[in-house]
């Protein structure tokens, strides 16, 4: 799971990641969960992985996906929040590809290993 703490410490490094640290504020944004069932944001990602309650990559990454996800669903693609979650999407499924092509092109990597 180091490839993944790599990933979501790049994610919330970036500069379109300001919307996505931590869960809406429901006071701020009280019809949120009118149109979003799962909340996520990165910042619950990043403890999850801390707390080792991600039993695989693809639950990790399906969190991930969940925060851009609700970001369609909730925001205009033309504003932007929803910007920010288009930016956002990309560089991760570039980061993601990038970091885990590395870690299987090395002959050292083992699965066990994260």
């Amino acid at each position: 799971m180091d490839a993944c703490e790599q990933v979501i410490k790049d994610l919330l490094l970036h500069e379109d990641s300001w919307p996505f640290t931590q869960a809406v504020n429901l006071r701020e944004v009280p019809d949120y969960l009118e149109l979003v069932t799962t909340p996520m944001d990165l910042g619950t990602v990043k403890e999850k992985l801390k707390s080792l309650e991600y039993p695989d990559v693809d639950s990790f990454v399906a969190d991930v996906r969940l925060v851009f996800t609700n970001s369609d669903k909730y925001n205009l693609s033309t504003s932007d929040v929803g910007q920010a979650g288009k930016t956002m999407e990309k560089y991760f499924d570039k980061l993601f590809k990038e970091i885990f092509q590395t870690r299987t092109r090395n002959p050292k990597f083992n699965e066990n290993d994260d």
